[in-house]
């Protein structure tokens, strides 16, 4: 704990800080499109924003801890976006059945090695352009909200 003090500076706190607001804010603009596109009632999106808040800060703030690096647990912003353009078609018992079975086999695929296998394989390029496009839609959607929401956008431009 004593290092942890001896650690901190104010540079250190404003560049947590900055980096806790970038990896929340924007996926959670995200969710909400996704409760809205799927009809959600409002007490679900509570819970669903409230439990990924929680288990993102508890987590982050052990692994943090415990490998004594600072480590920020985002929300997925692509599985987020995803989430947008399914749930109008399905069930949420299907997507959440299809968030877990997804982030089992990422768990497997980071546990056995290939994932560093694959992406040092894949360009750089390529990976951006395919989060560019999951996440353009959601980008120039934002200037169509202006006129509904324009506080929301004005903080998030902030």
């Amino acid at each position: 704990m004593k290092r942890l003090l001896r650690d901190c500076s104010l540079s250190a706190v404003v560049a947590g800080f900055i980096a806790t607001v970038i990896s929340y804010a924007g996926p959670l603009v995200i969710i909400f499109q996704a409760a809205k596109a799927g009809g959600l009632p409002h007490e679900l999106m509570s819970s669903w924003v409230w439990t990924i808040s929680i288990g993102s800060g508890v987590l982050g703030i052990l692994l943090s801890l415990r490998y004594r690096v600072p480590i920020v647990i985002a929300w997925s912003a692509p599985g987020s976006a995803l989430l947008v353009t399914m749930l109008p078609d399905i069930s949420m018992n299907q997507a959440v059945g299809a968030y877990l079975v997804s982030n089992l086999v990422i768990l497997l695929v980071g546990l056995s090695g290939a994932f560093d296998k694959v992406i040092g394989k894949l360009p750089a390029a390529i990976s951006a352009a395919m989060l560019a496009g999951i996440l353009f839609r959601f980008g120039s959607d934002l200037f169509v909200s202006v006129k509904d929401q324009p506080w929301l956008v004005l903080a998030m431009f902030a």
